[in-house]
């Protein structure tokens, strides 16, 4: 057993040398309800801001630490979270992304 985590342990170091992303270890960000997040790896959340109006976006912004596709996850947006851009849909809200590379 102890062999056995001993090569997972090397293995871990080894992608992370090579810089090779782990996925799922970007912190995500909580504002406004909402969950940001990197789930896949490539990319850092640096922030997030505004209320989602049209006047006021939420402003995501991210940097690219990988050479892959990216892909941000938004959890807790539905209903609940209602419509802030007055469209007829029933949750809608404006969003503007700054990616730095």
């Amino acid at each position: 057993m102890r062999r056995y985590r001993l090569v997972l342990g090397l293995a871990a170091l080894a992608g992370q040398l090579l810089g090779v992303p782990a996925a799922g270890l970007a912190a995500p960000i909580s504002h406004q309800g909402l969950v940001f997040s990197d789930e896949l790896g490539g990319f850092d959340l640096v922030s997030v801001s505004g209320s989602g109006t049209l006047e006021d976006p939420i402003t995501v912004v991210e940097r690219v630490t990988g050479d892959r596709a990216i892909m941000l996850t938004i959890r807790n947006f539905g209903r609940g979270f209602g419509n802030r851009i007055g469209s007829q849909h029933v949750a809608a809200f404006a969003m503007r992304k700054i990616v730095i590379n």
